[in-house]
């Protein structure tokens, strides 16, 4: 089942299902795991894509960063 960019995929055991891009690439580590059913992975898919950091917030974090000395 297709999902907002994402593909939700039972994996075999136990029913559970696994998110996995479309196409090439990867899924984000927030993303990555085991989910009992599609209505949890969908729930997890659109609270990352509500609230996954913009370009701005990145380059503003990387501006932030101290270094050790």
């Amino acid at each position: 089942m297709e999902y907002r960019g994402y593909s939700i995929e039972d994996i075999g055991t136990f029913a559970m299902k696994e998110i996995k891009a479309v196409g090439r690439g990867s899924v984000v580590l927030s993303l990555r795991g085991n989910y009992t059913d599609f209505k949890a992975a969908m729930k997890a898919i659109d609270f990352y894509e509500d609230n996954k950091p913009t370009k701005e917030k990145q380059e503003d974090a990387k501006t932030n960063r101290t270094g050790r000395g």
